[in-house]
């Protein structure tokens, strides 16, 4: 007979995800996600395997609720243009207002744990999320073009990527404290070239 959960899955997986997104993968022990968690070492174990197992969840967690939360977001646009300035001036003020600013848990895990072999789960779930993104980006400047707001023949798969880059990039410079007015700026010469 299975053991009873004594604990909300869902509820220990968010505090394991504070923890790795704080500390890294490498540098987090099972003893601090077992008290962090609330949980013993042996409902770790019999639920989610192993600390590996148990990033991985948490990681295809926060992975599926962001892109899902900006695809939501973005389909309630009606202006593509001024949403896209609403989503990286969201991006700055996290980074901006963050006592311990701990940045993106993608891009942290990034730079943490790639390079790695191409077949390993850290290397496909980041490219997945890195696809992902692109796609509702260059979706999203699909709806501006139908709209009249983006002027068309541009190459947006190519711009869909940049402004991935651009998100990334403003999350490791967010963590340097930078000056959110210039932040802005830079957002406002990339999205000028969807005008021009």
């Amino acid at each position: 007979m299975p053991k009873e959960k004594l604990f909300d899955e869902a509820e220990v997986l968010q505090k394991a995800m504070l923890i790795f997104w704080e500390k890294g993968y490498s540098a987090t022990s099972v003893e601090e996600l077992v008290k962090g968690m609330g949980i013993s070492r042996s409902s770790l174990y019999d639920t989610f395997k192993g600390k590996k197992e148990l990033f991985e969840r948490v990681f295809d967690t926060y992975r599926y609720f962001h892109e899902e939360g900006l695809e939501n977001f973005m389909e309630k646009q009606e202006d593509v243009l001024v949403g896209l300035k609403l989503i990286f001036q969201k991006v700055i003020a996290e980074d901006s207002s963050a006592d311990s600013c701990k940045g993106c848990f993608v891009v942290n895990t990034a730079t943490e744990l790639l390079p790695a072999p191409s077949t390993s789960y850290e290397n496909q779930a980041i490219l997945q999320h890195k696809e992902k993104m692109e796609d509702l980006f260059l979706n999203f400047l699909h709806k501006g073009v139908e709209k009249g707001q983006i002027t068309d023949g541009k190459d947006f798969a190519a711009i869909s990527r940049l402004l991935f880059t651009l998100m990334m990039g403003l999350r490791v410079v967010g963590k340097m404290k930078q000056d959110p007015e210039k932040a802005i700026a830079s957002v406002e010469a990339v999205l000028s070239l969807l005008t021009d």
